[in-house]
C-alpha cells in the first residue's frame, strides 16, 4: 500500500473511533487539526507536486539566489517547463548560452524560449549580444542575425543604438569575440528600414568612431534617405567624418552627397567633392559626371560642363537626357546658341527626342539673336510633333517677337 492509501485509511479509523475513548487524551477538535495538518504535510509525497518553488517576479531579481557553484541548475531547453528554474537571471541565460557557443541551432532555441518567459525582460541587451556573437561567429547563419536585428530596431521597447553598440562591442573583448562588421551593417539598415533616422545617426558615428568600415550600398542609401528626409547637415557631417577618419567610400557615395548639397544649393561644395574624388583616383561611373556637368550648368560654366562631357564620351558613357537639356539651356544662357544647336543634333543622334523644354529654349536663343524665323520654324516642328505649347512660351515668343520688329524698326528709322 502507498503512503497515500496508508494516510487516507488511517484518517478514517481515527476519525470513526469514539470520541470518548478514554485511550484518547487529545481534545477531538484539536486530534482533527492535527491530521489535517498531517495529511497537507504528507502532500509532498504526491507525484508531480514540486516542493519550494517560488513564482517568477518580472519586477524584481532575487539577489539571494546561490550561485552556480553551490546549486547547479539544469540546463534550460525549449521542452523544459519554466519550473525547473523559474528566475531566469541574466548570468544563468549568458552561462547557458555560452554553453551552446558552438551549437547556433541549440542557442536560437533556446534564446528564443527565453524572449517568450515572462520573467526575463527582452530590453536586457548582453544576452543579445551574445546571441549575435555566436551566430555570425558560426559564418552559416547571417540571415537569422539580420532577422534579428531588424525586429530589434523596429521595436519600441529596446535600448537605444548606442547601448546596443556598446554591449556588443564589451561582449566580444570579455567572451573572445571577434567584431565582425555584418553586425553592425545589418543594425544600421535595420534602423533606416525602421525609419529610426536618430538611432541610425548614432550607430553609425559609433562604427566610424570603432573603425567599422560601412558598407557602401548600405551606407550611400542611409545618406541618401538622410537627405531626401531633409537631414541634409545631419549626412553631410557623417561624410565629413568619414574624410576625417580615411574611412572607404565609393564614387556613389561621393555622387550622393554632391546631389545633396545641390539640394540646398551648396554648390562650391559638391564641386569639391567630385574634384576631390578625380584627385584621389577614384573609379568615377557616368552618373557622378552627370551630377558634376549639373554642378557646372548651375555655376553657368558651360565650357567646364562640355569638357565633362568629352571626358564622357571617351569613356563610352552615354549622357542622360537630363544631362543634354542642363548643357543646352546653360549654352542659351551663355547666348552660345552654335554649341546648344550641335548638342542638340548629338542629343537626337543618341536616341533622345527633343522636349519641350529643349524647344522653348532653343526659340529664345533664336529670338536673342534676332533670329524670329528659325524660332517660328522650331514653334511649327515641336506643334507637328504633337507636343503641346505652353501660355508662358506662347508670350514669350511673343513678347520677343515683338521685342524684335520693334528693334528692327528702330533700326530702320535710325539709318533714314
Amino acid at each position: 500500500m502507498n503512503s497515500e492509501g496508508f494516510i487516507l485509511n488511517k484518517m478514517k479509523s481515527l476519525l470513526l473511533a469514539p470520541l470518548s475513548s478514554p485511550s484518547s487524551s487529545i481534545p477531538p477538535r484539536i486530534r482533527f487539526s492535527f491530521l489535517l495538518d498531517k495529511c497537507i504535510s504528507s502532500s509532498s509525497f504526491i507525484p508531480g507536486v514540486i516542493e519550494d518553488i517560488p513564482s517568477p517576479n518580472t519586477n524584481s531579481v532575487d539577489t539571494n539566489r546561490p550561485s552556480e557553484s553551490e546549486n547547479s541548475i539544469n540546463v534550460l531547453t525549449s521542452q523544459s517547463p519554466i519550473s525547473e528554474n523559474p528566475v531566469l537571471t541574466q548570468t544563468h541565460v549568458i552561462e547557458t548560452l555560452l554553453s551552446y557557443r558552438n551549437d547556433p541551432f541549440s542557442a536560437l532555441d533556446y534564446f528564443k524560449w527565453v524572449e517568450k518567459q515572462p520573467g526575463f525582460a527582452r530590453g536586457i541587451v548582453y544576452p543579445f549580444c551574445l546571441m549575435l556573437h555566436i551566430l555570425v561567429h558560426s559564418g552559416n547563419h547571417y540571415t537569422v542575425a539580420r532577422n534579428l536585428l531588424n525586429s530589434y530596431a523596429s521595436s519600441n521597447s529596446v535600448p537605444s543604438a548606442i547601448v546596443l553598440v556598446d554591449h556588443f562591442i564589451d561582449c566580444g573583448k570579455r567572451f573572445g569575440f571577434q567584431l565582425n562588421p555584418l553586425v553592425f551593417n545589418y543594425l544600421l539598415n535595420g534602423y533606416v528600414r525602421a525609419r529610426r533616422f536618430a538611432d541610425a545617426v548614432d550607430c553609425f558615428k559609433a562604427m566610424v568612431s570603432c573603425g567599422v568600415a560601412p558598407w557602401a550600398p548600405i551606407m550611400n542609401n542611409f545618406l541618401s534617405t538622410l537627405a531626401k528626409k531633409n537631414m541634409i547637415d545631419e549626412a553631410l557631417n557623417l561624410f565629413n567624418d568619414l574624410i576625417l577618419k580615411k574611412t572607404s567610400y565609393d564614387c556613389a557615395t561621393v555622387n550622393v552627397m554632391m546631389c545633396a548639397c545641390l539640394r540646398r544649393d551648396k554648390v562650391d561644395e559638391a564641386e569639391k567633392y567630385f574634384v576631390e574624388a578625380k584627385v584621389r583616383g577614384m573609379k568615377l561611373d557616368a552618373a557622378i559626371y552627370s551630377t558634376a556637368i549639373r554642378v557646372a550648368c548651375m555655376k553657368l560654366e558651360a565650357n567646364v560642363a562640355c569638357n565633362l562631357l568629352k571626358e564622357m564620351k571617351k569613356m563610352d558613357w552615354v549622357p542622360s537626357e537630363g544631362t543634354f537639356t542642363n548643357l543646352i539651356c546653360t549654352c542659351v544662357k551663355q547666348r552660345n546658341l552654335t554649341e546648344a544647336l550641335r548638342l542638340k543634333d548629338e542629343m537626337i543622334c543618341s536616341g533622345y527626342q527633343i522636349s519641350l523644354i529643349v524647344s522653348t529654349s532653343l526659340m529664345k536663343g533664336y529670338c536673342q539673336h534676332g533670329d524670329l524665323n528659325s524660332a517660328l520654324e522650331l514653334f511649327n516642328e515641336i506643334v507637328e510633333d504633337g507636343l503641346t505649347p505652353t501660355r508662358s512660351l506662347m508670350q514669350s515668343l511673343l513678347k520677343d517677337a515683338v521685342g524684335i520688329e520693334t528693334w528692327r524698326r528702330r533700326r530702320s528709322y535710325t539709318r533714314k
